[in-house]
């Protein structure tokens, strides 16, 4: 049986810290942030067993986190992050992991794992690929539960210039009949459009502001920014976002003010047999985000090898996770849409 580790980082000092330590909510963020500096090792969270596909692989995996949040990852040159990351996968090793997968901001930090890679004991993988399958497939389920097709209408794309933005543009240049890429950069832009329309027939429109998504009514939005970049007020009556950023792009009390709104989150996935953990991933039990469904997967399959790296995500690797995925029994969870969601119209085309 092969088995896995899987890194993950708190994304708010103070509040994510308190999950496991109950102090923690009483030190400024500041003194917090000291502390986790000072304090910069791998830390063993818990043990994940009871995981089991249909046809009866087995795995278990183990837990590992870092004391760094995405804004100390920003601030700080990547290799001090490359370095508690290769130190992560040597702990990994003597847990007696054969595999280890980057979680949250420490998949996009600078090179997207590549350099961990290769100073890793063991293979290393993202989890990239697999968010990008749930991404295309979490809205398209959404979508079809509100009545929509993805060819309905424009899908906008929110961080298209970042690697799981690009991805998710080019798996849905063979879906969609129009798409608005949206982004800071536009020269940026411009090259992920021309590269959406090589594939085919696809109408394609770039803006620099999220306004723009008022045009359209089902959105994915994978920006690397460690803020909420989607206000309430960008997006049309009924929308359906898939967000799968992490850091969320949808701040905190975004389904409070636009309850008309349907949130596809992050790409949850239901994970087979009787899965256990003793950690809590905000998420209903037996539960994990895509990103370390991939490295399961992996485990599960016995490729212990190094399966998505990179900014530039390939869409036959994306398939082939995807179909890796269906055949050990994970899926996609969508939440059912708003009432005002189903009964909306469909918004004017880019």
């Amino acid at each position: 049986m092969a088995e896995f580790a899987f890194v993950v980082h708190p994304v708010d000092a103070r509040s994510d810290m308190a999950r496991q330590y109950p102090w923690a909510r009483l030190l400024p963020t500041a003194v917090l942030e000291a502390v986790m500096k000072a304090h910069r090792k791998p830390i063993f969270l818990c043990d994940m067993t009871g995981i089991r596909s249909p046809d009866g692989k087995e795995t278990r995996g183990y837990l590992v986190g870092i004391p760094m949040t995405p804004r100390q990852m920003l601030r700080e040159p990547p290799e001090a992050t490359y370095e508690v990351l290769i130190e992560c996968a040597q702990f990994a090793r003597s847990l007696g992991a054969g595999i280890i997968g980057l979680g949250g901001f420490c998949s996009v930090v600078g090179d997207a794992g590549k350099t961990v890679a290769e100073h890793s004991p063991i293979p290393t993988t993202t989890g990239h690929s697999y968010t990008v399958w749930a991404a295309v497939e979490g809205l398209r389920l959404a979508a079809a539960q509100a009545g929509i097709g993805t060819d309905d209408g424009a899908i906008g794309v929110v961080g298209a210039t970042g690697a799981i933005g690009r991805a998710c543009a080019l798996a849905f240049a063979g879906q969609a009949r129009e798409l608005l890429l949206v982004g800071k950069d536009k020269a940026r832009l411009e090259v992920v459009a021309d590269e959406v329309r090589s594939m085919g027939e696809c109408r394609v429109k770039i803006a620099d502001a999220t306004a723009a998504l008022r045009e359209t009514r089902l959105v994915v939005s994978a920006t690397n920014d460690p803020r909420p970049v989607i206000a309430a007020t960008d997006l049309c009556r009924g929308a359906i976002v898939c967000d799968v950023a992490m850091p969320p792009d949808l701040g905190p009390g975004f389904s409070r003010r636009r309850p008309d709104v349907t949130v596809v989150p992050g790409g949850v996935i239901s994970v087979p047999g009787a899965p256990a953990w003793k950690f809590n991933f905000r998420l209903p039990p037996g539960h994990v985000f895509a990103c370390m469904a991939e490295t399961i997967i992996l485990a599960l399959e016995g490729r212990l090898e190094s399966f998505t790296l990179g900014k530039r995500i390939g869409l036959e690797s994306v398939r082939e996770m995807g179909e890796m995925a269906q055949r050990n029994g994970f899926a996609v969870v969508t939440p059912t849409p708003t009432p005002e969601s189903s009964r909306a119209s469909i918004p004017p085309k880019v």
